[in-house]
C-alpha cells in the first residue's frame, strides 16, 4: 500500500476486494481513483489503478455488444482459484479432486459450458476453485464474458494432457489470455498441472502428480493474503480474519474494529512474524499467514 494514504482510500480499497460482481468492482474502482493520493509519488498508483478501470470497462462492454453476459459468481471464500485449459485436459477432474465435490466429467470434448463452482477446503479456510470453459483458438472473441472471472481471480491453475502436445496447447492459452490482457508470465500468480511429466517452456511452476495439499497450499501462497486468528484472554477465534500481504497490526485493528485504534496501546503476535511466542509490538509491525494476535486497548 503506498504511504500517505487516507482512511478514504484504506475503505475503498477494502470495498474493492469485496466486490462481487463486476458492476461492484468498477464502482469501488472509481472511488479508489477518486481518494487515491495526489502527489508525484502516487503517479503509478493512479494509472494502475485507471488502466484496471479501463479494461474492466471494456470486458463489461464487449460481454453486451456479442449479446452475452458478463458472468456474475459470487466470490466467496478466503481466495479465488481459476481453473483453465483445453478441452479434456482434466479440469474437471482437477476441480473434482480439490474440492472433494462430484463435477460432470466425460470423455467427449467441451463437457463443460459454464463456470464450476466448487469449494475447497485447506487447513482453516476455505478456497473458490472455478472451472471455466475449455479454452481453444479465438476463445477470447467469443467468450469475452469469462474474461472478468479469469482476471479477477486470485490464482490460476493452468490444467494440460502431458501425452498430446503440451508446449502447443500452453503456446494457445498464453495467446487467448494476452487477447484478454492477462498474461501468465508477469509474475508467480499461475501453476501448471499437467498429467504426466513433460518439459515446457516456462517461468510458471509446474506439477506433475496430483498432490492436493500442495496444490491448495501453492494456491494460499500466491494468493498475495495472510490469515490472521485474533486471540481474546486466552481463547483464538477459530476462523481467521483474511488480510492482503503487508498488512500491519493497525489494518488488522480496524479489520476487527475501528473503534480499537483509538485506544490502542499494544499488540502480542505469535506466529512467524514475532520474534518470540507473545512478543509485544505496535502498530506498525508487519503480520505473516497463520500469525495469533492479540490487542490491548488503554
Amino acid at each position: 500500500m503506498p504511504t500517505n494514504v487516507s482512511y478514504e482510500y484504506i475503505n475503498a480499497e477494502r470495498d474493492y476486494l469485496n466486490a462481487k460482481t463486476s458492476a461492484e468492482k468498477i464502482i469501488a474502482l472509481q472511488k479508489l481513483i477518486s481518494v487515491a493520493p495526489s502527489h508525484k509519488g502516487a503517479e503509478n498508483l493512479r494509472a494502475q489503478l485507471k488502466k484496471r478501470l479501463a479494461i474492466l470497462k471494456k470486458d463489461v462492454l464487449a460481454a453486451k455488444k456479442s449479446g452475452g453476459k458478463t458472468e456474475t459468481i459470487i466470490r466467496e471464500g478466503a481466495a479465488q482459484a481459476a481453473i483453465i485449459g483445453l478441452p479434456n485436459s482434466g479440469k474437471s477432474t482437477l476441480l473434482q479432486e480439490l474440492s472433494g465435490d462430484k463435477v460432470k466429467i466425460a470423455e467427449y470434448e467441451f463437457t463443460t459450458t459454464k463456470p464450476e463452482i466448487r469449494m475447497m477446503r485447506f487447513e482453516n479456510i476455505w478456497l473458490q476453485g472455478i472451472e471455466l470453459p475449455a479454452i481453444y483458438n479465438g476463445f477470447i472473441e467469443t467468450n469475452r464474458q469469462f474474461t472478468a472471472t479469469i482476471r479477477q481471480a486470485d490464482f490460476i491453475l493452468i490444467t494440460l494432457d502431458g501425452s498430446k502436445d503440451p508446449q502447443s496447447d500452453f503456446d494457445l492459452i498464453v495467446r487467448e489470455m494476452k487477447k484478454a490482457n492477462i498474461s501468465l508470465d508477469a509474475n508467480n500468480s499461475a501453476i501448471i498441472y499437467t498429467r504426466q511429466v513433460t518439459k515446457l517452456k516456462t517461468k510458471i511452476p509446474q506439477l506433475f502428480y496430483l498432490d492436493i495439499e500442495k496444490i491448495l497450499a501453492t494456491v494460499w501462497s500466491h494468493s498475495d493474503k495472510i490469515r490472521v486468528q485474533t486471540k481474546t484472554r486466552g481463547k483464538v477465534a477459530p476462523k481467521p480474519i483474511i488480510l492482503k500481504k503487508g498488512s500491519d497490526i493497525k489494518a488488522l485493528t480496524e479489520r476487527v474494529h475501528r473503534d480499537l485504534l483509538v485506544n490502542f496501546k499494544h499488540a502480542k503476535v505469535w506466529g512467524l512474524s514475532a520474534k518470540f511466542a507473545g512478543a509485544q509490538v505496535g502498530m506498525n509491525h508487519i503480520l505473516a499467514d497463520s500469525d495469533v494476535v492479540e490487542i490491548f486497548t488503554k
